[in-house]
């Protein structure tokens, strides 16, 4: 999982959007980033990135898809942005969890991080 920017053309503020990929290397990500990204790829570069190999109490690891097995969890990236009332500051909090149902988490991670925050953006990606 990575973050990746960068500074387009007519733009005051870097642009940024996250990526999910497989790969031995970060390195070994590129050409994957480049097509994630292709208006940009002379320009694209990684703000910051992490592997995954947990989530709470499961572990993360790549399988056959033949071996997948069902346990009723999905897992799902959230980005939860908003602003407080008179301040520009866009308070984002990314976050990767298992939601089953993914209402009752988003409601209780929003309602903890933000309180009274009136929300700009939520994006709610399915990783599967």
């Amino acid at each position: 999982m990575a973050i990746v920017g960068c500074n387009l053309p007519n733009r005051f503020i870097e642009q940024h959007d996250v990526f999910f990929g497989v790969a031995p290397t970060l390195v070994d990500l590129k050409p994957k980033l480049i097509e994630f990204w292709p208006e940009i790829a002379e320009k694209l570069h990684i703000d910051s990135y992490r592997t995954v190999s947990k989530v709470g109490n499961h572990r993360i690891f790549v399988v056959d898809a033949a071996e997948k097995k069902d346990n009723g969890l999905h897992l799902y990236f959230l980005n939860l942005g908003g602003y407080k009332p008179d301040d520009m500051k866009n308070t984002i909090i990314n976050s990767l969890s298992w939601l089953h149902p993914w209402q009752r988490l988003y409601e209780s991670v929003r309602r903890m991080y933000f309180g009274s925050i009136i929300p700009s953006r939520t994006l709610i990606i399915n990783t599967e």
